[in-house]
């Protein structure tokens, strides 16, 4: 039982202290979170050991999914090599991070965009290729902190 609290614990002190900062933010008249920043559910997190955790998602996606539509995204081939070559190291793999985060920054632009409905196929593609990047960004740098941009590539 004392495991079960503890990791029980652990999520619901990163979801107040995210529901803190935003009642702050929202005070100083910023409404929104920008779009990049990580939350408690964006990029997805898991219990424990996040790499861990990112590395069984990544796997089960090719298990389930080898190709889905991912393929047919402009930049899909290259998110599938980068997580085939991720499951395949055994160590900390080498990332083309200038060209997942162009990747990244066309998915979001595309998962925000307004009018989506008129390509509902385009639309769930992009998600599934932000939702590989994600983990693809948990395996290459960790967990980073709640409110702090996620990117592959620090400007």
């Amino acid at each position: 039982m004392d495991l079960l609290e503890s990791e029980r614990t652990v999520p619901l002190s990163v979801d107040a202290d995210y529901a803190r900062l935003r009642r702050e933010q929202k005070v100083v008249g910023l409404r929104f979170p920008p779009r990049g920043d990580v939350t408690p559910k964006d990029p997805f997190r898991w219990h424990g050991d996040e790499r861990v955790g990112a590395r069984h998602a990544l796997a089960t996606w090719r298990r389930l999914r080898p190709n889905r539509d991912v393929s047919v995204h402009p930049s899909g081939q290259t998110v599938l090599k980068a997580v085939d070559s991720v499951l395949a190291a055994q160590h900390q793999p080498e990332l083309d991070v200038d060209g997942l985060q162009a990747i990244l920054g066309r998915a979001r632009r595309q998962i925000h965009v307004i009018g989506r409905e008129a390509d509902r196929a385009e639309y769930r593609v992009a998600w599934d290729v932000y939702r590989l990047l994600g983990q693809l960004h948990l395996m290459a740098n960790g967990v980073t902190p709640i409110a702090t941009p996620w990117n592959f590539r620090v400007d």
